[in-house]
């Protein structure tokens, strides 16, 4: 009787012993794999990583994570737009600018009957990231006009304005007349401000002349300009006695050819 209990005892370790053992392998057999899948996982995405910062090495970018690379290259290519946007707007701008008041300056500079006055200087305000020249700051054109053997020198800046606003025109910064006026100090020589309204600037429909003597503030209003205003198609001389610019009066454009 002991001896079948034994047996009994024995088959029973050797059931329980079997499934724990094929319980253990089951487990072996899905941790590894889980190992190969999170292996082949890994092995994918550094496979991902290293052809992308392939890419981002010939590109002259070395990024070691692939997000991080494909933002840098989105950000840096809105950089360049946005440099390349702001490159073109201030090319544009400035220089459309920089052409009317340069065919204004020669509306201006061919009212001159070469005769009497003498070009001493005409400033090219040129510069480049905040470098320019010291005569930059002072007024467009420096002439002498000679009469009865005599000289008399004075400095004329050029302005020309699409129209007005609100009836006023602002002729300048407060900064730059502040420069006239050190200028016509320094030299002693009066300075006059040609402003050109409407029109083109190679052809304004009015013109003014304003002595910088009379000029107090940086925005000027439309019946106050009415004392200055002068005949576009006229030509200029100087009044000695009075150190006035005035024009002469023409009934048309063809007379301002003769």
């Amino acid at each position: 009787m002991t001896g079948i209990v034994l047996i009994i005892i024995g088959v029973f370790f050797i059931i329980s012993g079997t499934a724990v053992i094929m319980k253990k392998s089951k487990n072996q057999v899905e941790r590894i794999g889980n190992t190969t899948s999170t292996r082949i996982d890994i092995d994918s995405v550094e496979s991902k990583v290293t052809y992308q910062n392939k890419e981002a090495i010939e590109s002259g970018i070395n990024k070691n994570d692939s997000h991080d690379y494909l933002n840098t290259t989105k950000q840096s290519n809105n950089i360049y737009s946005s440099k390349s946007d702001t490159k073109e707007n201030s090319s544009e701008q400035p220089n459309d600018s920089k052409s009317k008041g340069d065919a204004f300056e020669k509306f201006i500079v061919q009212k001159f009957n070469q005769k009497f006055f003498i070009l001493k200087e005409w400033s090219g305000d040129k510069y480049i990231n905040g470098i320019y020249a010291e005569n930059a700051m002072n007024p467009d054109m420096l002439f002498e006009f000679n009469y009865n053997n005599r000289s008399y020198n004075f400095a004329v800046e050029c302005k020309w304005r699409k129209n007005f606003y609100y009836d006023e025109v602002e002729i300048a910064t407060l900064r730059q007349i502040e420069n006239y006026k050190s200028f016509s100090n320094k030299k002693r020589v009066p300075v006059f401000i040609t402003l050109g309204i409407g029109g083109e600037p190679s052809s304004p429909n009015q013109l003014y002349v304003i002595p910088l003597r009379a000029i107090s503030r940086n925005k000027l209003d439309k019946a106050y300009l009415k004392e200055y205003e002068k005949d576009p198609f006229g030509n200029f001389f100087f009044d000695v006695e009075t150190n006035e610019l005035l024009t002469k009066t023409l009934e048309s454009k063809e007379q301002a050819k003769i």
